[in-house]
């Protein structure tokens, strides 16, 4: 399994997937996503369950508007599901009000998923620990070190 940043490829943004079967020394197939933002979203973590499904982790963009224009306004820790074949799952997106950036990512025995990471938010704390759980609902956030 593969993560490659992608930078504006034939004018989209997001991240690319790919899967290779080692053995045979083929790509098995290749999946992209493009966030809400339309923006450099970055996949930094790959895991693969027993099931062989894959859970891209790493932070995308959401937009919002200001005075008719679409701006770009948080970074936010996301993870996408795919499953055996490439096909996306869902995709869960942590939905608080600030930017918030992925450092780490763990998936436990029941399929939930962590992360720990940085936010931009200096009344509750820099430090965030988000989690998700099997089927990509988002279910809190935990913010330390203020």
């Amino acid at each position: 399994m593969i993560s490659k940043y992608s930078k504006h490829v034939i004018a989209a943004c997001g991240f690319i997937l790919l899967s290779f079967c080692v053995t045979a020394q083929m790509q098995k197939w290749t999946a992209r996503y493009n966030g809400p933002g339309n923006q450099n979203d970055e996949a930094d973590f790959i895991y693969v369950d027993a099931q062989g499904n894959a859970y891209a982790g790493g932070s995308a963009y959401d937009t919002t508007r200001v005075n008719d224009t679409t701006v770009v306004a948080n970074q936010h820790i996301t993870v996408v599901k795919y499953d055996s074949t490439g096909t996306q799952l869902w995709v869960g997106i942590d939905t608080g009000s600030v930017s918030t950036s992925a450092d780490g990512m763990t998936v436990d025995p029941y399929g939930d998923i962590f992360f720990t990471g940085y936010a931009d938010n200096f009344t509750l704390g820099h430090f965030i620990v988000v989690k998700f759980d099997s089927s990509g609902t988002f279910k809190w956030q935990k913010y330390y070190g203020k």
